[in-house]
């Protein structure tokens, strides 16, 4: 089976967790039933991919994994016809609307399901992730699902869009789109400044070294111990700041 694929144990959790009824806030069609065999059943909902399995399929984030494709966080359960619905026009279906269809359902299956606990819940996780800026869907996701690796999962997706801005500058300024400014230093400084900006640069290369070494470790948590999601978003916006910092220095390049 593709990784980019769900996996039948995705399937029948996130069918669960919607209840069996269609995901869309404007069809709610219930998807399963019996069949005309007694000892039957039929089912006409589906496991949709929020971000396309496949490239030229609707919402594809080539940036994504195979694995992140096929994952519980980003899937939605649909009956059929949505499915299609929302595959045929990506551009009235964006990924975030489909991210806030599925966080919508669910809270209405936890209260009709009546679970003081799932309700305490919910509203716990609108505070907590009040609490954080700059997330994506993806990432409010994988922090609600906490599926497993989840840790991981939330770095690799953190240190993605912090970083996304970031290189797709560097990609312009490398295409010739802008330029980058052009300090001229007299011969008798450039010595000095050189080895200055060398030292400054190792510094760097060294403090995200120590990140990778030690503070996403920390993070994560020690094995068979869950880690902290507000560390992992805190390490990832230090590392950030430290790309930002070796982008502007690459080639002894600006300020």
């Amino acid at each position: 089976m593709d990784e980019d694929r769900f996996k039948s144990s995705v399937i029948a959790t996130i069918a669960k967790r919607a209840g069996s009824f269609c995901s869309n806030p404007d069809c709610g069609a219930i998807t399963s039933g019996p069949a005309d065999d007694p000892q039957q059943s039929v089912s006409v909902g589906e496991a949709a991919h929020i971000y396309g399995a496949r490239e030229g399929s609707a919402r594809y984030n080539a940036a994504m994994s195979p694995a992140e494709r096929g994952d519980i966080t980003n899937a939605l359960w649909l009956c059929r016809n949505c499915h299609k619905l929302v595959d045929a026009d990506e551009s009235r279906f964006p990924a975030g609307l489909l991210f806030e269809w599925r966080r919508e359902h669910e809270r209405r299956v936890s209260e009709k399901v009546g679970k003081a606990g799932s309700l305490a819940r919910e509203r716990y996780l609108e505070r907590h992730l009040g609490a954080f800026s700059g997330l994506s869907y993806l990432a409010e996701q994988i922090i609600i699902d906490k599926p497993e690796h989840w840790e991981y999962k939330l770095t690799s997706e953190m240190l993605r869009i912090r970083a996304g801005p970031v290189l797709k500058r560097w990609s312009s300024l490398k295409r010739g789109l802008y330029s980058n400014s052009i300090k001229v230093i007299p011969l008798s400084e450039a010595l000095p400044w050189v080895q200055a900006r060398t030292a400054e640069l190792s510094t760097v290369v060294g403090a995200l070294g120590k990140i990778v070494r030690e503070e996403f470790e920390v993070a994560w948590g020690a094995p068979g111990v869950s880690g902290s999601d507000t560390e992992i978003i805190s390490v990832c916006v230090i590392a950030q700041a430290l790309v930002v910092g070796l982008r502007r220095m690459q080639g002894f390049g600006g300020g």
